[in-house]
């Protein structure tokens, strides 16, 4: 599995374990000032589909990306957008009409990714991103490009880009 699948795999199931603890924080508080088996069903419900949605994100987003329009990644990704929040309106309306699920306990835990991924850019900022790394301050270069090296380098890239695309044009056919 490539580094990148690992990372973003870690970074789901992190941000899932801290949704599925946030869920339980609100599931004990609740049962204090809620009758306990709807509370429970509604905050399992809440914290499932919040995981659901979280997932649903994670895989727009990678399936977008890659993506050769830039147009058609957008309409995909709106697309996406529109239809986990049909599947919202749908658990909350489930929620409301099922007498024996607390629409409010179905409600709260879908604040919960909000509040893990606070909690998760606070354990990051923590973390040292690379201990080996050793931090040294950009100075100001002593030379400046000039215009012609700009237009070269510019050029180059135009040419790479060229040649990529007609070799994933080849590929294609």
């Amino acid at each position: 599995m490539s580094e990148l699948k690992k990372q973003e795999q870690s970074t789901f199931w992190q941000l899932s374990g801290k949704i599925a603890v946030v869920g339980l924080i609100i599931l004990v508080v609740g049962c204090f000032f809620a009758e306990i088996l709807p509370w429970i069903v509604g905050v399992v419900l809440g914290t499932v589909f919040t995981i659901v949605r979280l997932k649903m994100m994670q895989d727009s987003i990678n399936k977008s990306v890659y993506m050769d329009s830039k147009k058609q990644a957008s309409s995909y990704a709106n697309f996406q957008f529109i239809m986990r929040q049909m599947l919202c309106i749908i658990v909350l309306g489930v929620a409301v009409v099922v007498p024996w699920i607390n629409p409010i306990g179905a409600v709260l835990p879908m604040f919960g990714m909000s509040l893990a991924a606070h909690w998760q850019s606070w354990v990051d900022s923590r973390k040292p991103k690379d201990p080996n790394a050793k931090y040294e301050e950009w100075d100001d270069d002593e030379t400046e490009e000039d215009d012609e090296e700009w237009d070269r380098w510019e050029t180059y890239n135009l040419k790479a880009k060229r040649k990529l695309d007609k070799l994933k044009k080849q590929d294609e056919e």
